[in-house]
């Protein structure tokens, strides 16, 4: 049923159980597979008091740059403990983006042509949690959203 899942998450413990359920489901369905975290820049996107020099941009870069080589490293060790963990033979894709969570995740699954998101939820008292939802909302395909309490 499912050729291509994005699972997105944000290397807490609380989002193990969404990668766990959507790696279960990707290797019931055949599915391609890819695990996605989000390195969210704001820097960049807000207004600043001081001027910003060429230094200050290319620390940012170079900044970044190294956050997401370590986070890729990052969700490709715990996309593998969840596998072994399972008992599970995928050989998932482990991705990072920069951006705005929802819409790196959103722009990741059409690029991908995902036609499922599997996403965690720390199931707050009334809300799904802010990514979540706007996932939710925007979403062109089904959203799994799996809460942080489900094993």
């Amino acid at each position: 049923m499912y050729k291509s899942i994005l699972i997105a998450t944000d290397l807490l413990p609380a989002s193990l159980p969404a990668l766990r359920a959507g790696l279960r489901l990707a290797q019931e369905h055949g599915s391609r597979v890819g695990v996605l975290y989000v390195v969210e820049v704001w820097m960049v996107e807000r207004r600043w008091f001081t001027s910003i020099t060429q230094e200050d941009i290319a620390f940012h870069q170079a900044f970044l740059k190294r956050e997401e080589v370590a986070a890729l490293r990052a969700v490709d060790v715990q996309t593998r403990q969840a596998c072994a963990d399972e008992g599970l033979e995928i050989d998932a894709d482990a991705m990072v983006r920069d951006g705005r969570a929802a819409d790196s995740i959103m722009a990741a699954a059409t690029e991908r042509d995902c036609d499922l998101v599997v996403i965690g939820t720390r199931r707050r008292s009334t809300t799904l949690g802010s990514v979540a939802e706007q996932v939710v909302r925007s979403a062109a395909q089904p959203v799994l959203v799996v809460p942080a309490t489900i094993q």
